[in-house]
């Protein structure tokens, strides 16, 4: 959800200055983030002297690249190459690369565990702009939206890749940007997948829920939000805006219905990153669609929704770059590649 609890104060300890620049390392061309995990630091990078998707490892406090496993990917430049974010859990690092090849190693040494390409095995097709996905790994299972022409979202053993299960799709649902939201909706914990041409739920088993195509964007990105137990915010860009879908069960069948929905110069949007959600605030960074408001950080009241209550001012525009929380601040990377660190309160304006 890219809300930081444990995290040690940051700005007081680096003061106005930002903080110091320990190391840097060159990567190829495109938009992938880094995670850290055991002092290290792994990315999933394009190695362009072999045509090649990189999973590297580096030191934390030194960046000595500690190793580097690699596959062929020969893909032509499409706003970058390189894509998502790597998952880490239990000494493994699976990542999911531009083109749907999806491969574990471990975390130490970089020797394969296993490797699955998406493509090939469901007959899915890589979203426009190449595969924006990070995998979800949840205990021992890595959960990945597919697409395929029979299987929607699958769920493969961590350590070993085979099949733990699979949620069926009828072809209609393609592979999108979004990541999978896992979240506790109507008192059952579930997996969401926001896929083109709709939107569908199942259990931990991998057993359907519910699906629905009342809002179905031509590109989607963010991962949905869960507001409550039977809520969530849906946005998307290029001018499809955001929707509330709500979800109500009776006699044991789910259904789905929009609450409201609306355009990005009326209410909260967002074009690529998944909006945050805390304390029953939604701030999002507003798409470039968005009026008055675009590239704005803005607030809204979860209940007051498409009101939006707060904004960082036309003077603090942010462009289509992350941002997360933490130590009760916002640290955004705008698209001049420069960190800002707004504080939550001060600097956003009633």
């Amino acid at each position: 959800d890219n809300l930081v609890r444990d995290t040690p104060p940051l700005s007081k300890s680096w003061g106005d200055s930002g903080p110091k620049v320990l190391w840097r390392a060159d990567l190829g061309e495109g938009y992938a983030g880094a995670i850290i995990a055991e002092n290290r630091v792994y990315v999933l990078d394009y190695w362009e002297e072999r045509n090649a998707d990189a999973l590297r490892c580096f030191d934390l406090l030194t960046g000595a690249e500690l190793w580097r496993r690699s596959y062929k990917n020969p893909i032509r430049r499409n706003h970058g190459k390189s894509r998502t974010v790597p998952a880490y859990a239990d000494n493994v690092v699976v990542s999911l690369g531009p083109a749907g090849h999806v491969m574990a190693v471990d975390a130490r040494s970089g020797d394969l565990l296993w490797s699955c390409d998406l493509v090939a095995t469901y007959t899915c097709e890589v979203p426009q702009w190449y595969a924006g996905q990070c995998p979800l790994i949840d205990g021992q299972k890595v959960i990945l939206g597919i697409g395929g022409e029979k299987v929607l979202v699958a769920a493969f053993d961590l350590k070993t890749g085979n099949t733990v299960w699979e949620l069926p799709n009828d072809g209609a649902f393609k592979m999108s940007h979004a990541s999978i939201l896992s979240a506790k909706l109507l008192n059952r914990d579930c997996y969401v997948y926001a896929a083109l041409g709709g939107i569908a739920a199942c259990d931990h088993d991998g057993k359907p829920l519910w699906r629905s195509t009342v809002w179905k964007p031509a590109v989607w990105a963010p991962t949905p939000v869960a507001l409550d137990d039977h809520r969530l915010f849906l946005t998307a860009g290029y001018g499809a805006g955001s929707a509330i879908l709500s979800l109500q069960e009776a006699n044991g069948q789910i259904t789905a219905t929009l609450d409201k929905q609306w355009k990005p110069t009326q209410g909260p949007a967002s074009e690529q990153q998944t909006p945050l959600f805390i304390d029953g605030t939604l701030f999002t960074i507003q798409p470039k669609d968005a009026g008055a408001l675009r590239a704005e950080l803005v607030a809204a009241n979860a209940d007051t929704l498409p009101a939006v209550t707060a904004s960082s001012g036309k003077e603090n525009r942010f462009g289509l770059g992350p941002y997360l929380f933490a130590d009760n601040a916002f640290w955004i990377v705008d698209d001049d590649g420069v960190l800002i660190c707004l504080k939550r309160r001060s600097l956003l304006r009633q």
